[in-house]
């Protein structure tokens, strides 16, 4: 008699889960042409292939897609692939592309992400994507003078971590980015007045000291009645020193501050900060180790931080096979409160797998206690992580998070949203993003595990949630195919 031991059984049972009889599963013709779909609600992945018309009918339909396509109206759920790694250096992984981050201001939507991962860190070059019709029409790029696979080429070999923002007052677009090679690393800001056509990079900070710094992170004040509107601030982690640190700019990212340290806790590792700006103008700088969430606050515009103020214990598990960490993603609404999400084991009696959960603060100083954001069940195994939260920079309240699905059995990922319009007091339902699961061997490996990125990202354009995140197809040969996607309708 056959018997399924135990990781069989709930592997089976996710199958099930994740097929059911109303469901079905179409995969376009990669040459191109009409994908019709049925009365069930369908699955339909037309992304990565030649031009479709994608028309379906009853049920929620799920879709993903290329900009070129046309999709139909009655399409539920749309995720178009804005960007795909165009690199052949034999040193890095193709088709790769992780990490990805966003901003929204007004229609426009900017997204970048690392393109051509190397196993052992860093990538070919970072690339962007951007809409400046609230997600209707798309162009995307790769950023000039970085690497020396850029055009025109950069100095260093690597890049990592990018991050984007847009200061209103100065009416910039930047990009920060880590660069990195065996003599230096620096800190690279690409700038935009259109988030499309970016100028050379300016130099932030360098050392000549090979990986010493690491996750950059960067917001600016455009809170218009602050005594800092126009400030913006890049945080980062010095290795070096032990320290995390904060520059400033006050004139779109031309020039930067020298670096302000600020303490972490103790022999707590940590790997970078997020920087949020209240209306006051007061800059909070939120961090985390495995152990402890806390905070740096500046009220003076970045020139001094406080001690560090532990915020929240964190009980992290890994995701098996996958890199993630507790790095929180944070963001204020449009009434200036505070939110912050990352995934936690501590909500469960065993702890045995992670949930997204979150904060919320008016001021940066006193926090609610930690929730858990209702994404789906809790059984053994089953975890939510990497999570990318949003705010709406126009309305109180109404926030979003983007997240990873890992489904019991370990043997397959999705990508998923759900929003709340009353600041986290009630959420809506979970709604699945991808249209095909990710299976692990899709994925681009790391010395640190398989990686669809540190962080994800969700923005706000025009009051609608925008967020973007990676999926994978089955490998062409020995490529890889990890593309970036942004969900553009049928959300929030």
């Amino acid at each position: 008699m056959l018997r399924l031991g135990l990781p069989a059984v709930l592997c089976l049972l996710a199958g099930l889960a994740a097929s059911p009889a109303a469901a079905k599963d179409i995969v376009a013709p990669a040459r191109g042409g009409v994908v019709g779909g049925t009365n069930k609600a369908d699955r339909i992945t037309a992304s990565g292939g030649g031009v479709h018309t994608i028309r379906c009918k009853a049920g929620r339909d799920i879709v993903t897609a290329d900009p070129g396509d046309t999709v139909a109206s009655d399409c539920e759920v749309v995720s178009l692939q804005v960007s795909r790694d165009p690199y052949r250096n034999a040193s890095s992984q193709h088709q790769t592309q992780v990490e990805p981050d966003s901003f929204g201001f007004g229609s426009t939507e900017v997204t970048t992400f690392q393109s051509g991962r190397f196993t052992d860190g860093g990538a070919s070059n970072i690339g962007w994507a951007t809409s400046t019709d609230a997600g209707l029409t798309w162009k995307s790029g790769f950023l000039p003078g970085l690497t020396m696979f850029g055009a025109p080429p950069g100095f260093y070999p690597r890049v990592s971590d990018p991050v984007v923002t847009y200061d209103a007052r100065h009416g910039v677009w930047m990009i920060v980015s880590l660069a990195f090679s065996p003599t230096a690393d620096a800190f690279l800001i690409s700038r935009s007045a259109d988030g499309q056509g970016w100028d050379m990079p300016v130099t932030a900070w360098q050392s000549d000291h090979d990986l010493d710094f690491d996750k950059p992170w960067i917001s600016c004040d455009n809170w218009q009645a602050s005594p800092y509107y126009g400030n913006c601030y890049l945080t980062w982690a010095d290795f070096g020193t032990g320290e995390l640190v904060t520059q400033t700019s006050r004139d779109g990212g031309l020039t930067w501050s020298a670096p302000v340290p600020s303490p972490a806790f103790g022999n707590d590792s940590f790997n970078g900060m997020q920087p949020v700006v209240l209306p006051d103008g007061t800059l909070v700088n939120l961090f985390s180790g495995r152990t402890t969430l806390a905070e740096t606050i500046s009220t003076d515009g970045g020139t001094t931080f406080t001690s560090a103020i532990p915020i929240v214990p964190q009980d992290f598990l890994d995701v098996p096979r996958i890199r993630s960490s507790p790095f929180p993603s944070v963001e204020a609404d449009a009434a200036g409160r505070i939110y912050a999400a990352w995934n936690d084991c501590g909500r469960r009696r065993s702890c045995n797998g992670d949930d997204i959960v979150f904060i919320s603060s008016t001021d940066g100083r006193i926090w609610t206690k930690p929730r858990r954001v209702p994404t789906g069940g809790t059984e053994p195994g089953h975890t939510y992580f990497t999570p990318g939260l949003g705010a709406d920079p126009a309305r109180a309240g109404h926030i979003g998070v983007v997240y990873y699905v890992m489904r019991a059995c370990n043997c397959s990922i999705g990508a998923a949203y759900i929003g709340s319009n009353n600041g986290g007091a009630t959420w809506g339902k979970a709604q699945r993003l991808d249209s095909r699961p990710l299976k692990p061997n899709w994925i681009a490996r790391t010395t640190l595990g398989l990686m669809l990125g540190d962080y994800i990202s969700l923005s706000y354009v025009n009051g609608k949630p925008m967020p973007v995140f990676m999926l994978t197809s089955p490998p062409a040969g020995r490529s890889l195919r990890e593309t970036a996607f942004v969900t553009v309708r049928g959300i929030g």
